[in-house]
């Protein structure tokens, strides 16, 4: 299951500090790590490169889940720093890190609040609606503007945050129920007419 039959796995961080720490799989570790220099603010550097797969990376990823910061970059926590460099060293990953230690996946579904759960489960049921309003009538609908700026307060967008009311939820749920009364036919107004009036 290796990602290349020649491939690497290789630990990256900013030079001249802890962290964080990447830990990545590629056939070229240093020019893997080229594109994401200019999105680094610091310079980094690959600190050691050992033979293995996807599956090598993969357990590694693993046994440091509970340190994990975002993508494939963990935190420098003492553990994790102490590996690379006893893997820098010399010693066998095997040997530096307990391979059968592992604490969690990094692939997890990030939590969600139950506020922001409520919303897009809200969105997506818009958006099916307004399509069965489309399917029912043969004609392009939008959803409504009422129900656009509730969201778009909900979210924050353009506007300080503002949670919805119990009208503003029963309004939203009105129109997932009956998306042809509320959701208007999206007409294309020609320039012309939109100028004059």
């Amino acid at each position: 299951m290796n990602y290349y039959s020649n491939a690497l796995v290789y630990f990256a961080r900013p030079i001249g500090m802890a962290g964080p720490i990447k830990i990545g799989v590629s056939a070229n570790p240093e020019e893997r790590i080229k594109p994401l220099l200019s999105w680094s603010p610091f310079p980094l550097e690959v600190v050691v490169m050992v033979k293995g797969g996807m599956e090598l990376e993969q357990r590694l990823h693993k046994c440091f889940a509970d340190c994990h910061s975002h993508g494939e970059w963990f935190f420098p926590v003492k553990r994790l720093v102490e590996a690379v460099d006893r893997i820098a060293a010399g010693v066998p990953v095997e040997e530096a890190v307990d391979l059968s230690d592992q604490r969690g996946s990094i692939k997890a579904k990030k939590c969600r609040s139950a506020d922001t759960q409520h919303r897009l489960s809200l969105c997506r049921k818009l958006y099916h609606a307004n399509k069965r309003a489309e399917k029912a009538t043969g004609q392009q609908h939008r959803i409504p503007r009422q129900a656009d700026r509730i969201l778009d307060l909900w979210r924050g967008y353009r506007w300080p945050k503002k949670l919805p009311s119990a009208e503003d939820i029963a309004y939203l749920e009105a129109v997932i129920a009956n998306p042809v009364e509320h959701c208007p036919v999206f007409e294309i107004v020609p320039y012309r007419k939109r100028a004059t009036a």
